[in-house]
């Protein structure tokens, strides 16, 4: 019942997200040290609008030495396409080659990792790491930090006192694509969550992102980031507090919810009128599961709303919670209602299918973008909930097949507009 993610692969019980074991390995039990090795190679076909082909290679490499363990994915991606725009199907940049140059054909590359090197000690964990920063019990819909956000440097710190855990980390973000070279703002993330009882937890997340300058301090546990908010510039930071609560009923399922308040006029405003600066958000999910003779079901049901502006910043900087103009948050970003759910189920560890339903509505007025600048005249004539919009109604499957060393899956959307995408994979 902890909700922080993603997690170092030292201990047993942290292992689930990490890789199986390699062929190319070495362990001594003796020493308590341990490295593995695994090449990866993989073809993935796309077909969002037009089609490509892509072609990766690399390795995921792990290990430990107590106290100290690491992780990292590291791949190089040649694709088959030329792009008007500056960044892959991710969100990240890539380079673009032409064919007047290479003397071939026009493609772009791109070099993609995810790890981390964490050290456990007596008191707590540190860890240094680049990847998407999940927080609160949600799958899809979390309002703070969402595993859809796109990558970002990061240091952390976690540590447990009694039924308390507390975490705190720091990480750089990026602008925006015209700007993906450096990193101004600052981010800054305090987590706390309580075990109120064996399957019920109740936790705080705080994020504020400082541009233009930098606060090193703040990376204090204890210290509140949202009382530190007030005691700055109000142009050079902006920031966001979420609750979230969750219950579990063991073998059969969890409920939960989580509500984020980025700004208030006053107390009494904060549901009652749409003023700017009347910026909240709200999710809840139920997940449920089943075992039926050798099959693992589940289904999970989440509703999302998003006021418009939340995420972004009414002075006019770059302090909007964001990374490469992509949520750190909720991926439908401001001015959204998201219902979504999906059915799955899994055979061992070999055989995997799914199946989510999704209704969108996404407003287009301002105050539905993250960059959104706020001027004046927006405080009482705008903005309106959603106005005027219809639901996009979204179906998509997902297939994924494992057998020995060999990887594949595939994921579409069948509608509004139909989209492909599938991998094969070999894993030594």
């Amino acid at each position: 019942m902890s909700f922080i993610f993603p997690r170092s692969c030292q201990y047993e019980s942290e292992r689930s997200a990490c890789q199986e074991q390699a062929q190319l390995e070495y362990a001594d039990v003796e020493k308590n040290e341990m490295i593995r090795f695994r090449p990866v190679v993989g073809q993935e076909y796309r077909y969002y609008g037009s089609s490509s082909l892509a072609t990766d290679g690399g390795a995921i490499l792990s290990g430990a030495k107590e106290p100290v363990s690491f992780y990292l994915d590291g791949r190089l991606f040649v694709e088959s396409v030329s792009r008007e725009d500056s960044v892959a199907f991710d969100g990240e940049p890539f380079d673009r080659q032409d064919a007047n140059a290479t003397g071939t054909i026009d493609y772009v590359s791109y070099a993609r990792y995810r790890g981390n090197l964490s050290l456990d000690l007596a008191f707590g964990r540190f860890v240094v790491a680049r990847d998407a920063v999940h927080w609160g019990p949600g799958i899809f819909t979390n309002l703070t930090f969402n595993q859809n956000a796109v990558p970002f440097d990061r240091i952390s710190f976690t540590t447990s006192l009694g039924p308390l855990t507390v975490s705190s980390l720091y990480g750089g973000l990026a602008v925006g694509q015209a700007e993906i070279s450096r990193e101004k703002r600052h981010l800054y993330g305090h987590r706390y969550e309580l075990v109120i009882s064996q399957n019920v937890t109740f936790a705080i997340s705080e994020q504020l992102i400082i541009m233009g300058e930098n606060k090193p301090f703040l990376f204090t546990p204890i210290f509140p980031l949202f009382m530190a908010k007030g005691l700055m510039h109000e142009g050079s930071n902006n920031g966001n507090i979420s609750f979230d609560a969750a219950y579990r009923q063991p073998g059969r399922g969890m409920v939960y919810t989580e509500f984020l308040l980025d700004d208030m006029e006053s107390p009494s405003s904060l549901l009652m009128k749409s003023y700017n600066q009347n910026k909240w958000a709200w999710m809840v999910g139920l997940h449920m599961i089943a075992d039926a003779a050798e099959v693992q079901w589940g289904t999970v049901m989440e509703y999302s709303r998003v006021q418009p502006w939340v995420y972004t910043h009414f002075a006019k900087s770059f302090a909007q919670s964001a990374n490469l103009d992509r949520p750190l948050g909720n991926p439908q970003g401001p001015n959204s209602q998201w219902l979504t759910g999906k059915v799955f189920g899994r055979v061992e560890k070999k055989y995997y299918a799914g199946l989510q339903v999704s209704w969108l509505w996404k407003g287009n007025d301002r105050g539905s973008g993250v960059f959104d600048e706020y001027n004046a005249q927006d405080h009482l004539s705008r903005p309106y909930f959603i106005q005027g919009v219809e639901p996009n109604f979204k179906v998509s499957p997902h297939v994924h097949y494992t057998i020995g060393r060999l990887s594949m899956e595939a994921t579409a959307d069948l509608r509004p507009q139909f989209a492909l995408s599938g991998r094969i994979g070999f894993y030594y």
